[in-house]
């Protein structure tokens, strides 16, 4: 069976949204069925007939209706909403007022899901019955877009427009006002719950630090050239610098990559430009940061202080037909043969912040062929036949990694809060464990509950753990490049005195060979299904050579001390 007209809701929905269904006993009302003859053509023995039902839990004095219930845990966990402050996200700038507020969405403004599901239903519009505008106040209706695409708008004031047949609107996924034909407006209830009732798509915030000096007043001209440093459908990065209260809007900071690479900040650039602006008051408030400065970077003889972030950071700068317009008020005017102007922001989020593509996956490491000296560390073993290597060679990459990772993701400012709608099964992360060291995991599932738990794999050890979703943080693209360490092995020949290895041998394997450099010969190589290590298993000779007198070969060993037997 399926949940009753909650289609819309299908693509969205995640266990922590269905969760209030599990081990429960519910009342089922049936809305419709229909059969699927070759839904189970291997077994014949069970009903093709599908039901859609309303779930009730009928348990307390009231009943509930889960599926409601569920359709709005889905809609409140598609709410447009700023990141906390001090943490970035990567956005579209949709609308820009003539007061300086902006608009931004974290959706595509023309190939998102949204645009796609309002195509889906443009027929059905089209065929829906006019109702009264008079009638659609103050709710979210659709409205066709003089490019012809339908879009979801409001009505505030239905007679404000000079001409009878036209309707003001404000288009709630965007931010910005339009004049509509009243026959270009349909009731959007009736064709879909779930477009009618999603929260809007984009959110208002101001520009933080963007005018010249206080008092400033935000002009058309201003708002051309925001709009031409951060066009339409091209992604920027957002900063939140201050959090919205009560009848003031968040602040934010927005930056872009140049065509050189270069990290721009939009804020200061549009700061250096006072010709844009006016002198007199103005609604979006300067406030000047003690973290925001403009630092004269030498070309020679300068060494500026690096922060936990800066190594894996470009320098954010202004661009030159923007600094050749900065207003200088020091006293002595700097000598431009030998400066440049750069503009370092607070601190941005992370050290791949403006990369426009996802992470890339990490792979395994390069092994040799079969038959070739692999240089080996054992980090963990269970028996002869399971326990986990590293290559050798890159050991000092990974702990100068471990540093790395240690470093960022100690500092507060670099943290971001971890929800269950952004953990993906299979996706690398970082973790915090128990000894206060930042390592890469694999997420191998979420535990719901409270808290919600993650049971995840490190990547670089072999061994497997749970932890708190609140000690997860993304894995960014500078601590990506090494290769997964942790590779599976499995000592050749030898197997056990009997069926399974014995606790004890176990025991006195553990000893010999964990956290001990070996030199190994493959003899058996079985590749990985994923792009990771953690299926790639390698069958090995050990060899200890740290002795000076003989090299001991750990299979003989073992079978020298009744602990195996030969293959």
């Amino acid at each position: 069976m399926n949940l009753d007209a909650v289609e819309d809701y299908e693509d969205f929905i995640k266990f922590e949204h269905i969760n209030i269904l599990c081990a429960r006993t519910l009342i089922a009302e049936v809305k419709r069925s229909f059969e699927v003859p070759d839904c189970f053509p291997d077994n014949k023995g069970i009903h093709p007939i599908i039901y859609s039902v309303v779930l009730y839990d009928t348990s307390g004095d009231d009943d509930i209706n889960l599926n409601d219930v569920i359709k709005k845990s889905v809609l409140d966990s598609l709410t447009c909403t700023l990141p906390k402050h001090g943490v970035s996200s990567c956005a579209y700038l949709t609308h820009v007022k003539s007061s300086g507020e902006i608009y931004l969405r974290f959706l595509h403004p023309e190939e998102s899901w949204l645009e796609k599901l309002l195509e889906k239903y443009g027929l059905q519009f089209e065929e829906s019955y006019l109702e009264p505008v008079e009638s659609l106040v103050n709710r979210i209706c659709v409205a066709k877009y003089s490019d012809g695409h339908w879009c979801r708008v409001v009505l505030d004031n239905v007679y404000e427009t000079s001409n009878p047949e036209m309707v003001k609107v404000l288009y709630v996924d965007y931010g910005h006002d339009g004049i509509v034909n009243r026959s270009d407006i349909r009731k959007l209830e009736p064709i879909s719950e779930f477009l009618a009732f999603l929260p809007y798509q984009c959110v208002e915030c101001e520009l933080f630090d963007a005018v010249p000096w206080s008092g400033a007043k935000w002009t058309e001209a201003a708002s051309s050239k925001l709009m031409e440093m951060a066009p339409f459908n091209e992604e920027i990065m957002i900063r939140v610098m201050h959090d919205g209260s009560e009848g003031n809007l968040t602040k934010v900071n927005l930056y872009k990559r140049n065509e050189a690479g270069d990290i721009i900040s939009i804020n200061q650039t549009l700061a250096n430009r006072s010709d844009l602006f006016h002198e007199t008051s103005v609604s979006l408030a300067k406030n000047m940061s003690p973290e925001t400065h403009l630092f004269l970077k030498l070309r020679n003889n300068f060494k500026q202080n690096k922060s936990s972030l800066s190594s894996f950071m470009p320098d954010v700068v202004v661009p030159a037909e923007e600094r050749a317009k900065k207003v200088v008020t020091t006293p002595v005017t700097p000598n431009t043969n030998f400066i440049e102007w750069i503009s370092t922001p607070d601190n941005i989020k992370s050290p791949d912040t403006y990369e426009y593509k996802s992470p890339e996956s990490l792979v395994s490491p390069e092994v040799p062929p079969v038959g070739e000296i692999f240089d080996v560390f054992v980090t963990m073993a269970a028996h002869p036949h399971n326990f986990i290597i590293q290559p050798y060679q890159t050991c000092g990459e990974m702990d100068n990694l471990m540093k790395k990772m240690k470093q960022f993701y100690s500092a507060e400012e670099n943290s971001c809060d971890m929800h269950l709608s952004v953990l993906k099964e299979n996706e690398y992360y970082a973790a915090l464990h128990t000894d206060k060291l930042w390592y890469r995991v694999r997420l191998e599932r979420v535990i719901p509950g409270e808290p919600v738990m993650a049971a995840i794999y490190y990547v670089d050890f072999g061994d497997f753990n749970t932890v708190s979703m609140e000690k997860l943080q993304p894995l960014y693209q500078a601590f990506r490049s090494l290769p997964c360490q942790a590779i599976k092995a499995s000592l050749a020949d030898v197997k056990p005195l009997e069926k399974d290895w014995a606790p004890e041998h176990c025991i006195r394997f553990k000893e010999i060979v964990t956290e001990k450099m070996f030199v190994s010969v493959i003899r058996g190589k079985h590749e990985p299904d994923f792009p990771d290590s953690s299926n790639l298993l390698l069958e090995l000779m050990l060899i200890d050579t740290s002795s000076p007198d003989k090299d001991i070969y750990i299979h003989k060993l073992l079978i020298e001390e009744k602990l195996a037997q030969a293959v």
